[in-house]
């Protein structure tokens, strides 16, 4: 991660820090957050819609599936099958996750430009607000 992302996630945390210790770095400078959040969740509804969701503007595309994996050293990989007017595609976004408390965890996308979003995670249901005002639920 270089440049702004790195500059913008560096004072997200540096904020998270002073709010309170459940969210400052560990030792290495990564972000901390608890390990029983690790590991793969499916996506289950679109802004509380099952799937396929279909997505408006001036692209047309339908959700089909998708999964978030919060990988260990608070690494996420977020992958989604849409189809759109030109066929199947699937979009990929990496970056990196970390958490205000318990329950509330952040991502900070790898790509330049692209939004930092906020969510939850409880009882193995992790709901996330994409920048672009998608409300995602997930399920373990």
């Amino acid at each position: 991660m270089t440049g702004f992302p790195r500059a913008r996630f560096a004072i997200l945390t540096g904020i998270l820090c002073i709010a309170g210790p459940a969210a400052c770095s560990d030792d290495s400078g990564n972000p901390a957050g608890p390990s029983n959040l690790v590991g793969d969740y499916t996506l289950t509804t679109v802004n509380g819609a099952t799937l396929p969701y279909t997505v408006g503007g001036a692209q047309e595309s339908v959700i089909l599936q998708g999964q978030m994996s919060l990988l260990i050293g608070n690494d996420y990989d977020l992958i989604l099958e849409v189809r759109d007017k030109n066929g199947d595609d699937t979009y990929l976004e990496a970056g990196f996750w970390g958490t205000f408390s318990r329950d509330s965890i952040f991502f900070v996308p790898d790509t330049e430009g692209t939004g930092s979003y906020r969510g939850t995670v409880a009882n193995g249901v992790l709901r996330a607000s994409t920048p672009d005002g998608l409300a995602l639920q997930f399920q373990r």
